[in-house]
């Protein structure tokens, strides 16, 4: 069984768009070198997380950033998973994320469906909502021999949707999905796979780890002849593809 390889290419957003671009497109270069088959970049990778810059950032689908991805992804042979954008669609915004395969063809859009509102007791108040519409749509893709759903951020913290996209990938007692969460809680994350995997619906697991069979198993350690860290990254891998 081949082992997929998976970069995760942490890019400092700056406030020019050009430069973290150039920054994005050496990283995922260094990937590819590395030997990733999937290259990752990180929620809104190219804008900064405010919400008066969305509509500054913002693109369309056929925009700059998706040309840039799809060109790095056929220069540098990799799949090429942007994190997400700020997307512009007519006069709605959304916070997509795309992909694009090694020829340069995009294999997914994903918009965010759970948007982050929160009001704390401090006063302090964040409101995904009064920019970004939601997206409604499950998405799942092929790439590299693996079935992969997409999911950003909050998405993680409701399982249904993590169990519509683990129907998708086709399995039962064993789920061969893996779900890119970008800057995600890696513990909602390992939650949802494990208790995907047990073969048990979500509902039942909540959000609090270590309930029932949720309890993540622990990840076996690279050889360090296979840990090959990337500037501000890192590689990682996929087994059971």
């Amino acid at each position: 069984m081949r082992t997929r390889r998976l970069a995760l290419c942490q890019v400092k957003t700056r406030a020019d768009r050009q430069t973290t671009l150039l920054a994005a497109e050496t990283m995922v270069r260094q990937a590819a070198e590395a030997g990733a088959d999937l290259a990752v970049l990180p929620e809104m990778f190219f804008c900064p997380y405010a919400a008066e810059a969305f509509p500054r950032y913002a693109e369309t689908a056929e925009g700059p950033a998706a040309a840039a991805m799809a060109d790095w992804a056929v220069r540098f042979g990799v799949t090429v998973v942007g994190g997400s954008l700020p997307e512009r669609d007519g006069e709605r915004l959304y916070n997509t994320c795309f992909v694009f395969g090694p020829d340069g063809r995009r294999l997914a859009r994903y918009r965010k469906a759970h948007l982050f509102d929160v009001d704390l007791a401090d006063g302090t108040s964040f409101r995904e909502s009064d920019t970004f519409s939601p997206g409604d749509e499950i998405c799942v893709f092929d790439a590299a021999g693996c079935r992969i759903g997409l999911a950003i951020c909050f998405d993680l913290r409701f399982p249904e949707l993590i169990r519509a996209m683990a129907v998708r990938g086709g399995q039962k007692s064993a789920v061969r999905l893996y779900l890119l969460g970008a800057l995600s809680s890696g513990l909602a994350l390992r939650d949802r796979s494990c208790g995907l995997r047990n073969g048990g619906g979500p509902a039942d697991r909540g959000d609090r780890p270590g309930r029932g069979c949720c309890r993540p198993p622990a990840a076996p350690d690279l050889p360090a002849s296979e840990k090959r860290p990337l500037p501000g990254g890192g590689i990682g891998r996929l087994r059971g593809c």
